[in-house]
């Protein structure tokens, strides 16, 4: 009897230490089991990880390359903007020789025939032929009717506008240069003087002996205090020029710019 349980109790014991080794190759098959697992997860997330930075590297080159594009794009229309700018530059040039063109074949024209144009300071037309002098009214007279009704009421910024507009249309009519050099000096526009007595010098070189266009540049000269300016005005103007004006102040004023 005592024998038997010894062998009881011995194969009870077996039997425990072979369950518990089962248990644990079988816990230890399952832990590799999910090692192994675990580790191809994280070669998978790694995997992906390096995807998703290639991506991202990927899409700021894109980005960057976007931004090089558009930087080249926009100097591309920003020389775009250059070049029509002289274009249309270059065909205003093309369009005002054009006119001078013209205009000279017809000077030429009424030269043959004896016929010579002026256009006053105030936009009347004269024509003068076989010492016959016609007075007519034409564009420029409504065109310095306009200017003058600006001037009174002080709207410079107007005037430079319609003169810049018009003169390559009357190139030989200065008083549209006058007029804007008069605009220029009368705006807030900031260092503008040196630019309106060019334009009043250009005026006193192409009205030389004028007596109409020297009373005008007198006047603004004297008020500017620009005396040289005002010598070289009267270096055309005679005396019985002067002579011939009716306002009395004003005639001698010019006489003693004269003496």
């Amino acid at each position: 009897m005592h024998w038997m349980t010894i062998t009881g109790f011995v194969l009870i014991t077996v039997g425990t230490i072979l369950s518990f080794i089962g248990t644990y190759i079988s816990d230890k098959e399952s832990e590799d089991n999910l090692i192994s697992k675990i580790s191809e997860k994280n070669k998978t997330i790694e995997n992906i990880n390096e995807n998703n930075s290639k991506l991202i590297n990927q899409n700021t080159e894109l980005l960057n390359s976007s931004k090089e594009v558009s930087s080249t794009n926009n100097e591309l229309i920003n020389q775009n903007k250059e070049m029509l700018a002289r274009v249309n530059k270059y065909q205003e040039e093309i369009e005002a020789k054009n006119l001078e063109i013209q205009e000279l074949k017809d000077k030429v024209n009424k030269v043959e025939r004896g016929i010579e144009n002026k256009i006053t300071f105030d936009g009347k037309i004269e024509t003068r032929q076989g010492g016959k002098t016609n007075v007519s009214i034409g564009e420029e007279f409504v065109l310095f009717s306009s200017i003058i009704k600006l001037s009174e009421q002080q709207k410079f910024l107007e005037i430079i506008k319609i003169c810049d507009e018009n003169k390559s249309k009357y190139p030989n009519w200065y008083t549209l240069h006058f007029f804007k050099a008069i605009g220029l000096l009368n705006t807030d526009i900031k260092n503008k003087k040196d630019e309106a007595l060019g334009l009043l010098d250009y005026v006193t070189i192409n009205t030389k002996g004028d007596i109409e266009y020297a009373i005008e540049l007198v006047t603004i000269f004297s008020e500017l205090k620009e005396q040289q300016r005002i010598e070289k005005v009267m270096e055309h103007i005679s005396k019985s020029m002067i002579e011939t004006i009716e306002d009395k102040d004003l005639r001698n004023k010019l006489l003693k710019f004269k003496q």
